[in-house]
């Protein structure tokens, strides 16, 4: 072999090791918590948006939503475990809060009754999240 082919191989050996080294910052790992806390949030403003409406369709909505939510929920609580410097505490205690709310809400007449209870469970999400995205530093 010769010294460029060695040169190279060796390039391309450390190219391969730099690249697949783990890349995550502090930064980064809060951004995704960010990005998690804010689509949590995006569904749960939703479904306040549909109870306000109210309707049958606005109900099945609704429930497609709230069951959503779980696999978004796992998704915050994924993220926070990278972020040692944060605990979602605070935004925790609003979902499981808003949860409680919305939980036994199938029907558009039980959506419409519970809609300010919703709307309040909601505000306090947002705020919660508002202040953890202050604590981040989220964009």
């Amino acid at each position: 072999m010769t010294i460029r082919r060695l040169a190279a191989l060796a390039c391309v050996g450390t190219f391969l090791l730099v690249g697949c080294a783990d890349r995550s910052t502090p930064q980064n790992k809060q951004d995704k918590l960010c990005v998690e806390m804010g689509e949590i949030d995006g569904t749960i403003t939703q479904m306040t948006a549909l109870a306000a409406a109210g309707g049958g369709a606005n109900a099945a909505k609704f429930r497609d939503l709230r069951e959503k939510l779980a696999d978004q929920w796992a998704d915050v609580e994924k993220a926070s475990r990278d972020v040692t410097s944060f605990q979602i505490t605070r935004v925790r205690e609003t979902y499981n809060a808003f949860l409680q709310t919305v939980n036994g809400v199938n029907d558009a007449a039980t959506m419409t009754a519970r809609y300010v209870e919703i709307d309040r469970a909601s505000g306090n999400f947002a705020v919660a999240r508002l202040d953890a995205y202050d604590a981040l530093g989220c964009a």
